[in-house]
């Protein structure tokens, strides 16, 4: 699991260092609607936010399997529903709020999971 947090972590950083492409009114003064052709780091971006993201799923969703082998519903049913959220495919629609709901639930869940791993390696040493 830590690699694939390690490999989330790295996703963000290129994500952040490829910038997206104006469209869709964004900034303000673009024009409405995506753009013709994405440029290369807007492709880029793309992509290292979707590795990211679903390495942060996949993690979680190790975490839900070893909740349910220790018989942890409620911790099993939390990591579950951050997978799932991190897994629901972005709708152009919707895609902002989405990217504001998955940021929220992916930083929220790895600063807790964390926070708990530190806990505990605290208590036992």
């Amino acid at each position: 699991m830590p690699v694939l947090v390690a490999i989330f972590g790295v996703g963000l950083v290129a994500a952040g260092l490829l910038p997206m492409d104006p469209e869709k009114g964004f900034p303000v003064g673009t024009p409405e609607g995506p753009v013709d052709q994405m440029s290369w780091h807007g492709v880029g971006h793309s992509v290292a936010a979707a590795v990211a993201f679903t390495a942060l799923a996949i993690a979680a969703v190790m975490m839900t399997v070893r909740c349910v082998r220790r018989r942890a519903v409620w911790l099993a049913v939390l990591h579950g529903a951050v997978a799932l959220v991190l897994l629901v495919p972005m709708s152009p629609d919707h895609m902002s709020l989405q990217i504001a709901l998955n940021g929220l639930v992916a930083f929220t869940w790895t600063t807790v999971v964390a926070l708990f791993l530190r806990r505990r390696d605290m208590h036992q040493g």
